[in-house]
């Protein structure tokens, strides 16, 4: 058990921490600190997502408040990419609680890395100098996308420390000394550093965010949002395809290009990857292309995560009756419709891919169809009626025993459209049915 542990200081990097404990426990050889921090000298020490965390929460001083979630929610990058990795977050948050580091990043694709340096803010370190009597590495300031700093306003410099670094026991302090203030500010444009205080206050938002009060999002849920804004901009179709090259030069357009070089975004046509938020099998989470994306939409974060849209692939009803029986045949009154899940085990999210949806009309009349209304015609398409319905019943009852048997048997093999035209089948269906009426009138004359 320690006899101290550094208390961590206002929105510090644990990284940090581990430097200053080190550096105050006397040790002269960093394996020393790792086996009395972790049990392990073989641990690595990372700068955003550490890891064998429960044995650093056993080893601390036995008062210690500090539990493994605090730390990590606290003091690490962890809730950077938590919120935008529903379906792994859980593996993630065990890999940093256990000895499993090497497996921390998988799943984590960002467009925007960790600076190359440890970065801070001028104002921010004499402010600390002043408070606590010493400079730390803030964990807003490493994060990536963040270039200025949302306190002071003013762009954030790079210290002479690197960020990766394997003799993390060197990274030190911060100090007047490996934080040298440059005299020369990068000169953005307006527009530029305004975009640039939004983005890091979005961060900030997302870092120092309560979760539990944000209802748990899974993978599909981000992927329906994001379609069903891009359809409203006409910028995705509604069998989910996304116009990337208009989607691309809008993305520019809104942003412009120094904001976007400066996050270091590659917005040309050679970045086949830039909208992989968008790709439904592919499981990886960008959490700055999400934010921007969000910001694109015109959304803020918390308006975002507060939506309800539904993905809508048969379009907004109401939608046609197909039953040729009914006095609202062809019309647009049917208003109930029942979303089903696909029978495709092999796939996570079939109810996007291949929606299912069962239309009933009032007159009683089942109709379910397979994939998204795209054209014109598709409004006629049906795969499998469902349900005749009454009037159709009806109808059966006034025959002798033989007909009426025919006849259902005619309605059977009809029910299914075996990928003809929709339009060949309601034909077919009009006959069936006018035969019908014809064979009732003969033999009640």
């Amino acid at each position: 058990m320690l006899s101290f542990f550094p208390t961590p200081y206002p929105d510090e990097i644990l990284y940090s921490v581990f430097a200053r404990y080190h550096a105050r426990s006397g040790n002269i050889k960093p394996d020393e600190t790792l086996q009395e921090l972790f049990n392990s000298r073989n641990t690595i020490v990372r700068p955003d997502l550490p890891y064998n965390l429960t044995y650093l929460i056993k080893n601390l001083p036995l008062l210690s408040q500090h539990t493994v979630e605090s730390l990590i929610q606290k003091h690490t990058l962890y809730p950077m990419y938590a919120v935008f990795m529903p379906d792994s977050k859980s593996a993630i948050l065990g890999y940093m609680k256990g000895e499993l580091g090497t497996y921390i990043y998988r799943g984590i694709a960002s467009s925007v890395y960790l600076p190359k340096y440890f970065r801070f803010c001028p104002k921010c370190l004499f402010e600390n100098l002043h408070t606590f009597g010493e400079a730390y590495w803030h964990r807003l300031h490493q994060t990536p996308g963040v270039l200025v700093c949302t306190i002071h306003d003013v762009v954030l410099n790079d210290s002479i420390v690197p960020i990766w670094n394997n003799k993390w026991y060197q990274v030190g302090i911060a100090s007047l000394e490996n934080c040298p203030i440059s005299n020369v500010t990068k000169n953005y444009s307006e527009s530029t550093k305004e975009w640039l205080r939004l983005i890091a206050s979005d961060i900030e938002w997302l870092m120092t965010c309560d979760f539990k009060s944000l209802p748990s999002k899974e993978l599909d849920w981000f992927h329906i949002q994001y379609i069903v804004l891009l359809i409203k901009r006409n910028l995705a179709t509604l069998d989910r395809q996304v116009y990337e090259q208009g989607l691309r030069q809008k993305f520019l357009s809104f942003y412009g290009s120094e904001f976007l070089e400066a996050l270091g975004i590659n917005v040309s046509n050679n970045n086949i990857n830039l909208f992989k938020i968008f790709r439904l099998h592919l499981e990886v989470f960008d959490p700055v292309m999400h934010l921007l994306m969000i910001r694109f939409l015109r959304n803020s974060p918390s308006t975002f995560f507060a939506r309800k849209s539904k993905y809508k692939p048969f379009g907004k009803g109401p939608w046609l009756c197909l039953n040729p029986a009914c006095e609202h045949y062809l019309h647009s009154v049917v208003t109930k419709l029942v979303m089903l899940l696909s029978n495709d085990l092999n796939s996570t999210y079939s109810y996007i891919k291949n929606p299912i949806g069962t239309f009933e009309c009032d007159c009683g009349f089942q109709y379910s169809k397979i994939g998204v209304n795209l054209t014109k015609v598709d409004k006629f398409r049906f795969e499998r009626i469902v349900t005749f319905g009454q009037l159709w019943e009806q109808k059966y009852l006034e025959l002798n025993v033989v007909d009426r048997r025919n006849f259902q048997q005619a309605a059977y093999n009809l029910s299914f459209n075996y990928s003809k035209s929709p339009m060949t089948m309601l034909r077919k269906l009009e006959a069936l049915w006018k035969s019908l009426n014809d064979s009732v009138g003969k033999d009640s004359g």
